[in-house]
């Protein structure tokens, strides 16, 4: 929960059928400060209109979000007559979040919307396996980047850690991440226990996924589906209503175990002829058509079970092929679009490389904390 001064946001207090008083404000508080977020500057009068509260409510809520410093006075706006109406923008240096990339080796500190401010290498990291070496790691990494920055753990927002595999999103549980030898590792509660501060466990997969929804090419796509492509994994991520839907198991979006090929080659769940087997293996032959191929199968999967606005295409394999394997994808993935003639579906390249997880789990983050609502329009 983060508390500022006079101010709290964090869970609703949920009591019975509905919100009790104390939760209803938080929930009004969250609400005015994500219109200031992602509209701002905005005047007293344009919160007024826009959220349809009364004055005094909305005089206090800021009242509020200033002295938790949340939003700043930023000048005056333009009057129809009288006095110029003082505009409101969001301080996004409010708190700092900490990103953690596991396969990458890296922390980056961020603002609140999703800047970097710098970047750390932690070189051990990408080839240590050990749970306990790779806290010890992450939390002196963190204390070296707040040191340089000169930031106080009390200004962090929380550290979010992106790996592979099969995590428990309830938990923060590693439940099997074949990339490290993990089995239900609690990585959560050892790095809280660390660092003193909240963490975040994601899948890389859906924080890219956030990264290109929020910053990137699938802006304003309402409905999305990312689809991450590497030498030797594929995995995707489902973005509906502005929410990541992970499925009831955590597992929604393996669509690399798919079965396209019967006695195929062995895939590293154990079984033969997945998706990931097949197109690894035509990665690693060069054979960029087949590639194309599948991947274009994979996003005719994702676009007749989901159907999204946009899918976004990421990953290595996918900047490495550039505008020729996308425009490949697009024509098989097309053929095999179900009611094709009257779907509109934008297949593109992702936008933001190597940025887009730690940008997207910046904004997982702060939608757990301020329980905001992402914009899906």
């Amino acid at each position: 929960m983060l508390q500022g001064q006079n101010i709290q946001v964090g869970p609703r207090n949920l009591s019975g059928g509905g919100l009790d008083q104390s939760g209803a404000a938080t929930l009004n508080r969250n609400a005015i400060l994500e219109i200031v977020r992602s509209q701002g500057p905005l005047s007293r009068t344009d919160l007024w209109q826009k959220s349809k509260l009364g004055r005094s409510t909305i005089t206090k809520i800021v009242r509020d979000l200033q002295d938790a410093n949340l939003i700043l006075e930023v000048g005056q706006s333009k009057s129809s007559g009288g006095r110029k109406p003082t505009l409101l923008e969001f301080n996004s240096e409010a708190k700092w979040i900490l990103a953690v990339t596991c396969y990458k080796g890296t922390i980056s500190l961020l603002d609140l919307m999703g800047n970097v401010q710098v970047e750390l290498d932690i070189p051990l990291l990408k080839s240590e396996t050990q749970p306990d070496r790779i806290v010890e790691l992450i939390g002196d990494a963190s204390d070296k980047i707040l040191g340089r920055q000169n930031i106080s753990k009390s200004d962090i927002l929380g550290l979010g850690l992106i790996l592979s595999g099969e995590i428990d999103h309830n938990t923060g549980t590693v439940v099997v991440c074949a990339a490290l030898g993990w089995k239900n590792v609690p990585i959560r509660r050892m790095l809280e226990d660390k660092l003193k501060m909240a963490v975040f466990v994601e899948r890389g997969v859906h924080a890219v996924a956030m990264g290109e929804y929020l910053y990137g090419a699938g802006q304003k796509s309402g409905n999305m589906v990312a689809i991450v492509i590497e030498p030797k994994a594929i995995g995707a991520s489902f973005i509906l209503d502005g929410k990541v839907r992970r499925g009831e198991h955590n597992c929604c979006g393996e669509i690399g175990h798919i079965p396209v090929v019967e006695d195929g080659p062995l895939c590293s769940c154990g079984n033969r002829g997945c998706l990931e087997a097949v197109m690894s293996q035509q990665i690693g032959e060069r054979r960029i058509e087949k590639v194309a191929h599948y991947v274009g199968l994979a996003t005719a999967c994702a676009v007749n079970s989901v159907d999204p606005r946009t899918v976004v295409l990421c990953g290595s394999v996918i900047e490495e092929g550039g505008d020729k394997i996308i425009e490949a994808v697009q024509n098989a993935a097309k053929r095999m679009f179900f009611g094709s003639s009257s779907r509109k579906v934008q297949i593109r390249k992702g936008v933001l490389g190597s940025l887009a997880s730690i940008k997207g789990i910046c904004g997982l983050m702060y939608e757990q904390v301020f329980h905001t609502e992402i914009p899906h329009n």
